[in-house]
């Protein structure tokens, strides 16, 4: 009996443990990735990096593919030749700006914003226009009498701002993706003829 109750106890407290498991999982932000046939081919391209701040080029190409090799629908290509959506373009600039100042007009609170021109390519070398939404993020980090730490929360925020950027312009392309295959499925629409006198 004392064994039934045992045995009992240890798989209510399995159940419990993966439920705990699956809700922090889908809370992080994780997905899982595809790599069938209608999975849409993504190639990431290092952007150019226009602004005063170091290798911020390379740390949103980075997030970029992180991103969709963690995204559902989509499938991350490194060949040239291979059909795919490619993104490209470059880091227009990455500004920090004090937000919250102290009564002897120090900084506590800064903005870092990171602005991009994205380049947006199909598989046909068609060109697509990416909202301004997804080309443009900001995060807050907090300042610090201690510079190491000051510098450490910013680049923290920065490598937060890439990760959204990198969401955003994945659903820019999906968003996109679903659009043409929309068109795709509308019937065309009748020619009306005139009728000859």
């Amino acid at each position: 009996m004392v064994f039934g109750l045992s045995r009992q106890f240890s798989l209510s407290r399995t159940v419990v443990l993966l439920l705990a498991l699956i809700l922090v999982w889908g809370g992080c932000g994780y997905r899982l990735a595809a790599a069938g046939p209608d999975t849409v081919a993504v190639r990431v391209e290092t952007l150019t990096n226009d602004s005063i701040e170091p290798g911020i080029g390379l740390t949103l190409a980075a997030a970029l593919r992180r991103e969709t090799e963690r995204t559902t629908g989509l499938r991350l290509v490194e060949k040239s030749s291979t059909p795919a959506y490619t993104v490209s373009g470059r880091v227009r600039s990455v500004d920090t700006f004090g937000r919250t100042f102290t009564p002897g007009i120090l900084a506590i609170e800064y903005t870092v914003t990171i602005q991009l021109d994205v380049i947006l390519t199909g598989p046909g070398q068609e060109r697509f226009s990416v909202d301004s939404f997804a080309q443009r993020a900001s995060e807050i980090y907090l300042a610090s009498a201690d510079l190491q730490i000051s510098q450490k929360n910013r680049e923290e925020a920065l490598r937060r701002v890439s990760m959204l950027l990198a969401d955003r312009l994945l659903a820019e392309i999906q968003r996109i993706v679903a659009a043409r295959v929309g068109d795709f499925a509308q019937p065309p629409e009748p020619r009306h003829q005139g009728v000859l006198g």
